[in-house]
This record gives C-alpha cells, structure tokens and sequence, in this order.
C-alpha cells in the first residue's frame, strides 16, 4: 500500500504533468481550430460553449456523486481527455467540421474538469493558503516549460502539420503517462455530507463569488482569446508569440514565488491592487491608444502580475471553507468563474472585429469591478479579524 505522503507526491507529479501537457497545446489550440478555416467568432462560440458545458457538468456532478467519487470521476476526464486528443490527432485538415468541433470542445470540456478535480483531493490531505501557491506555482511553471518547447518546435518545423498536430501527439502522450501515474493513487476519502447551508452562512464566501465572477469576466476578454489577439490583432507570428508570453510567464514566476515570502506590502488592499490595478491601467492605456507597442508592454505587465498574491485573492477564501465542503464549493466556484469566462469569451468574439479599444476596454470596465468586490470582502475580512481579537481579548 502507497503511502498518504508518497500519494501527495504523486498528485503533485500528475499535476506537473498535467500543466505541461497543457503548455505544450492549450495555448495554440485557437490556432489549431483556424487552421480548419473556423472563424474567429465561432471559435469564441466553441470555446464559451464549451465553457458553460463544464460549468453546468460541474454543478451537477456536486449532487449526483460522493465525495469518495472524485478520484474515480478525475481518472475518467483525463481518459475523456486522451480519446478527444487522439481523435483530433487523426482527424487534423481531414474536412469533417462537426466532429473536429465535437472532439475539441470534448477536449476542453474534459481539461477545465480535470484542474476542478485536483485541489480538493490535495486539501484533503493538507490545507494552508501557501499550498495553494505552491500549487499554482507548479502549474505556472510546467505550463512555461511546455510553452517553451512548443515555441522551439514551431520555430523548426517545415509544414503546418508538424506545427499544430506535432504538439497535439506530445501533449497527448503526456497525458498518457499522467493517467498511468494515477492509476497508483487510491487514496480513501469519507463520505461526510457537505453543507450549501455552512458555506454560504459565511458573508465573505458570498462575497468572494462575486469577485471570481468579475475577475473570470475581465480575464475572458483577453486571456479566453490571447492567442487570436496576439497573432491576428497585434500580429505576432506564432513562434513570436511563444517567445513573448514565455518571457513574460517565466517573469511573473519569478515574480510569484518572491511574492510568497519577500516581496508583498504589509496591506492586502496594496497587494491587491498590485495584482490587478496595473492591469487595469495597462488595459485602458491599451484601449485608448489602441497602439501595438503599448499593447505589447500592458499585456507583459498583465502576465507579469498574474503569477502573485495567490494566497492573497483566492487561497484565504478558499480555505475558509470546511474541509467537508471543499469539494461542493470547488464545483460552485467553477461554475461561477466559468459562467463569468464564458460571458467574456463570448462577447470577445462578437467584438473582435472593433480591435483594441473594444477588448481591452470591456475587460479593464471588467477589472473595475473586480476591485470594487475585491476590496469589499477584504474590509470584510479585516473587519472580522479585529473582531476576532477583541473577543479574544475579553476572554
């Protein structure tokens, strides 16, 4: 029998694993899709549409099955996942439109259940918010890994096939080893009843959805579409592309992890704003010059600061909720910030002929928003831990 320890590891391994499948393919699948002549605004359509699929799947699942189902239920998507990549991998430029779509939105469908899955079994076994960092760090970082390898085999190849299809068989053999991997964990999760009652009893829980809706419906606008808005807006080619959001991600990982330790105000509104504030002003210079250069720089920026302050926006919020309700709240926290990604992505596409000052307008309207919310739930929260120690106090 596998140890608790060695199972942990082994989850964050199938993570890694995970996160570099998806930076060798997740970033140029819009270009695969374009490939087969789909246009811009249908390849928002697939990709919202696949977004509410997962989201309503989501929700379902939270009542349909147990808690002790996760583990079973994150082997069948990663398997889900590996049938859809295979058949796009024999049905590349082969013409049939409605199956190519099926598969793919399969595919996409599948990847957001899969990252769904995956913190409530780590919780289960270890709950801080610097977890969740270190988490996300690892996704960050393998994804990057990916992108780069991605960018040094579109900068070589000779056709469009070794291209995009070359990197879809990669990522799919990825997978493979990753679903072999989970095969070895068994780890036994209890069935304990989670709580709608308990987790909304919590005004601040309350207040986070808010925030994840704003964020994901900002963030939709441009990261739903970057790889359109890079390569046909701003005009980048693809090996371009790839140099320049590695650079960027690998920036902000650097950024990220300092974050966790050194570089971080003392105040959560700073580190905040830090976060998205400069986002925010990049997007509205970018929507007000509608110039490719600035364009270039605010995107940077916004990747740059994506990477930080994860324990800060998300992590304590996430852990506020009962180790029993985690995975329920996990379904509702996706299907909210999916709902909210979906509306971006969708609307991005509607809008994407306008350019610049359209898209990056909408998403920092967006990001005013997010601060708004966000600054709320941290008065909030600031507000109970005064309360906290002055009955503590007492006592």
């Amino acid at each position: 029998m596998i140890s608790q320890k060695k199972q942990f590891v082994m989850i964050f391994v199938f993570l890694a694993l995970f996160a570099f499948s998806l930076g060798i393919w997740a970033t140029y699948s819009m270009l695969w899709l374009e490939v087969h002549n789909i246009s811009i605004r249908n390849i928002s359509f697939i990709i919202s549409g696949a977004t509410f699929s997962a989201c309503f799947i989501a929700l379902g699942t939270m009542f349909l099955f147990k808690k002790a189902n996760i583990l079973h239920q994150l082997k069948f998507w990663v398997l889900a996942k590996i049938v859809a990549m295979l058949g796009m991998i024999f049905l590349f430029q082969s013409g049939i439109l409605w199956l190519i779509t099926t598969l793919f939105i399969i595919d996409a469908v599948a990847t957001l259940l899969i990252g769904l899955k995956v913190y409530p079994l780590i919780v289960n076994m270890v709950k801080t918010n610097k977890i969740y960092s270190h988490r996300k760090l690892i996704e960050y970082i393998m994804t990057d890994i990916g992108l780069i390898i991605a960018g040094v085999i579109i900068a070589f190849a000779v056709t469009m096939y070794f291209q995009f299809n070359l990197l879809l068989i990669i990522s799919t053999a990825v997978m493979g080893v990753a679903f072999v991997l989970l095969l070895f964990v068994h780890l036994e999760l209890e069935n304990k009843p989670f709580s709608i009652k308990r987790i909304y009893k919590d005004k601040i829980v309350i207040g986070y959805q808010f925030y994840v809706l704003a964020i994901t419906f900002a963030n939709g606008f441009v990261f739903g579409m970057l790889a359109l808005i890079v390569t046909d807006i701003i005009g980048l080619s693809p090996w371009q592309m790839v140099l320049f959001i590695t650079v960027a991600h690998i920036a902000g990982d650097i950024y990220g992890y300092l974050g966790l330790w050194k570089l971080r105000f003392k105040s959560d509104y700073l580190n905040f704003a830090s976060k998205f504030g400069l986002r925010m002003v990049a997007y509205a210079a970018i929507a007000i010059t509608a110039n490719v250069w600035v364009a270039i720089v605010g995107l940077f920026l916004s990747m740059f600061v994506s990477r930080v302050h994860e324990d800060i926006v998300d992590g304590v919020y996430i852990n506020r909720v009962h180790v029993d309700d985690q995975l329920a709240f996990a379904n509702i926290r996706f299907g909210v910030g999916r709902i909210g990604t979906a509306i971006g992505v969708f609307i991005c596409g509607l809008i994407f002929h306008l350019g610049m000052p359209a898209i990056f307008g909408f998403s920092a309207v967006g990001l005013v928003m997010t601060h708004i919310v966000g600054f709320w739930i941290i008065h909030l929260r600031h507000k109970e831990s005064v309360q906290n120690k002055i009955v503590d106090n007492v006592k």
